[in-house]
């Protein structure tokens, strides 16, 4: 390799070598983050949250009352018995399972969208946010932005 062309392609290398440093002290960079789901905390309070019926007890409830109502009668009268026991139980069933469905405490976070709208989200648990907090709604949940 002559020696203008070796002079030449250690500078290049050089110069490229300078382009990926680090940048220097008091450098400011800003990210444009598009974020829908971003926004400020307005306000936050306590809630109770129930969860909703499964539809197990209705279930469970249908299949008991179906087996105890096909133990009467015969012919026709047993499939009559075996539908009126599967309502029956199908009610009771229900019945039960609402009355053992547990209240929890939760919170109930209001948050002003940074495209001007608003959004509600009830969660169990607070994490660590307050009013005038930056945060991000995802996967149906609130988490702050830090």
């Amino acid at each position: 390799m002559s020696r203008p062309l070796a002079i030449a392609t250690v500078s290049l290398l050089a110069l490229l070598l300078a382009a990926c440093g680090a940048p220097r002290s008091g450098t400011v960079r800003y990210y444009d983050r598009n974020c829908p789901t971003c926004g400020t905390v307005e306000s936050i309070e306590f809630v109770w949250i129930e969860d909703g019926p499964s539809g197990g007890g209705a279930v469970l409830g249908a299949i008991i009352g179906g087996v105890v109502g096909n133990q009467i009668g015969s012919g026709s009268g047993r499939r009559a018995a075996t539908a009126a026991g599967a309502i029956a139980g199908a009610a009771i069933g229900h019945e039960a399972e609402q009355r053992s469905l547990e209240r929890r405490r939760g919170y109930r976070f209001i948050v002003r969208l940074d495209d001007g709208r608003y959004a509600e989200v009830v969660q169990y648990e607070n994490p660590g946010l307050r009013v005038g907090d930056r945060a991000e709604i995802r996967r149906n949940e609130l988490h702050p932005l830090r």
